[in-house]
């Protein structure tokens, strides 16, 4: 199991691109280069609709710069934290 500091790595993702490596549910291991910061996600069209989740305080929602696409992980799956960019 990961110990990862949420905080600091939620940082990271707010400043810039991280890599992330973490075990998806299904076994495999998944390596995500991603962001939270807002000059790299790209605008929601005002046609798209927005989705309401309850918050999930183990699970941390990114935008994939791999993919341009939304994706999450689970903190405790998360193997190594690399910041790419900051």
């Amino acid at each position: 199991m990961s110990i990862v500091d949420k905080n600091e790595l939620h940082s990271n993702l707010k400043s810039g691109i991280v890599k992330v490596t973490f075990t998806k549910v299904d076994g495999s291991t998944r390596i995500m280069t991603c962001t939270l910061s807002e000059n790299l996600i790209p605008a929601r069209e005002p046609s798209e609709t927005t989705r309401t989740k309850k918050p999930n305080d183990n699970v941390c929602s990114v935008w994939a710069t791999d993919v341009n696409g939304w994706r999450s992980f689970r903190y405790d799956s998360v193997q190594t934290v690399e910041v790419i960019n900051d």
